[in-house]
């Protein structure tokens, strides 16, 4: 296949992968529980509590939803500090891939061979190198924030099923179009490299 179109197919990937990536920042339902819907009418009974990487609310059946803001960017509640302190890593972790991943997405868009910019070969090669490296380094940091928010939230499950008094929470839909775009971003520089390499490889 062309380097061109590696390199392209590669850049639409990873584009793709940040853009579910910001999306899952503002995304409601990271997790949910549904109480009611026993005993009687689901439509008097019904409740859903859920929460963000910012917030926590609780819905009724009446569809009001009452919302609590964290304090601050790096406060969580502190009765439930046991259950949520892994939140303020997440939070780190997908700022942190984020950040690093705008610079990825400039450096490769000036060094792919399709665009008139950059320099010479040489440059835009060790331009794309870098954009590459980023793009992986901010990829593996948005998955292990997912991953990190789906294993506390696995653990806190399973080792509080017992008591019937603790809300158990499931995984939201946002954790997993994370998870997608964050393997995007993984694949899409691991295109880049494989466009490096044959590059090196004709030189010689």
């Amino acid at each position: 296949m062309n380097i061109i179109l590696i390199q392209v197919f590669g850049f639409l990937i990873s584009t793709v992968g940040w853009f579910l990536v910001c999306c899952t920042m503002v995304m409601d339902y990271w997790r949910v529980s549904y109480i009611g819907g026993q005993g009687g009418s689901w439509v008097i009974n019904a409740a859903w509590y859920w929460s963000t990487l910012w917030r926590e609310c609780y819905t009724d059946s009446s569809d009001v939803a009452n919302c609590r803001d964290y304090d601050t960017m790096w406060v969580v509640r502190p009765e439930t500090r046991t259950d949520q302190r892994p939140l303020q890593a997440v939070r780190a972790l997908l700022l942190v891939g984020m950040f690093v991943g705008f610079f990825a997405a400039i450096f490769c868009f000036i060094g792919m061979d399709c665009t008139y910019i950059g320099g010479h070969e040489r440059k835009k090669c060790r331009l794309l190198l870098i954009g590459s490296a980023l793009h992986f380094t901010g990829g593996v940091s948005c998955f292990a924030a997912y991953c990190l928010y789906t294993a506390r939230l696995g653990t806190v499950l399973f080792t509080q099923m017992a008591d019937a008094r603790i809300l158990r929470f499931y995984i939201g839909l946002p954790v997993f179009f994370g998870l997608i775009g964050s393997t995007s971003i993984i694949l899409g520089s691991v295109l880049y490299f494989v466009t490096l390499y044959r590059i090196c490889q004709t030189e010689r």
